[in-house]
């Protein structure tokens, strides 16, 4: 599924790069030409969210495509790694770069676009470059999601696909940094929470339940949770 918010594009190329005859300077808020240049001749073009954007859960967080950086020369995909746009992220992260002959992967990583990639941790980089031959694409890249048991984990990745450079090698270098789901924090792992369901499925909201039964005489209606015959927790309600 294509992604719902708009990357920003970050063209680097010099002032005498042969490439301008062929795409001109592009501005920031410049994507919908970006994309639109590509996709008029490689229409497979697009950076999508199935496992990233579509993934997260109202406020979680996942590893979105901030940017696109446009740049001419070397024959390499060089992307990024950053906490936000201005801010470089030097954890050891695991990309993955597809290609149609790339080895098979192992089933076990969760963000798995292709079954077939080249895959790399960063190492404490803050890019990490995957060089390509002489066909001029198709390429994919993304990157994996943080370990269940972190806190405030990535939960995913999004992947820009149908890459092709062009001209002078010219390579669109994917930046990766990380957005927040709009909604509710979602629950830690490890504890008990009650949640609130939306009609897709997500959790909206939760509640943390209050150790032990309630108080006696509190004037306040409960929900309290069984266990055992038990009142082993309770939460303050109102119908």
């Amino acid at each position: 599924m294509t992604i719902t918010y708009t990357p920003q594009v970050w063209d680097v190329r010099p002032a005498d790069a042969g490439s301008l005859g062929v795409l001109p300077r592009l501005a920031k808020g410049d994507w919908g030409q970006l994309k639109a240049f590509m996709q008029s001749h490689w229409p497979d073009f697009d950076i999508i969210g199935t496992h990233g954007e579509q993934r997260a859960q109202p406020g979680e967080r996942w590893w979105a495509i901030g940017a696109i950086e446009v740049k001419e020369g070397p024959a390499v995909f060089q992307i990024q790694f950053r906490t936000d746009a201005n801010n470089y992220d030097t954890g050891n992260i695991l990309s993955f770069f597809w290609w149609a002959d790339a080895p098979q992967l192992d089933s076990r990583f969760d963000v798995r676009y292709f079954d077939r990639a080249a895959y790399s941790f960063s190492e404490g980089a803050d890019s990490k470059g995957y060089p390509h031959g002489s066909a001029s694409g198709p390429y994919a890249l993304w990157l994996h999601s943080d370990p269940v048991d972190w806190t405030d984990r990535r939960v995913g990745s999004d992947c820009i696909k149908g890459l092709h450079w062009f001209d002078n090698h010219v390579c669109l270098n994917a930046v990766f940094w990380p957005l927040r789901k709009a909604g509710s924090t979602p629950p830690p792992t490890g504890s008990e929470y009650l949640v609130n369901i939306d009609a897709s499925g997500s959790i909206a909201g939760h509640i943390a339940w209050i150790p032990g039964p309630p108080p006696q005489g509190s004037g306040t209606p409960m929900l309290g949770l069984v266990r055992d015959g038990v009142v082993v927790a309770h939460i303050p309600w109102s119908a």
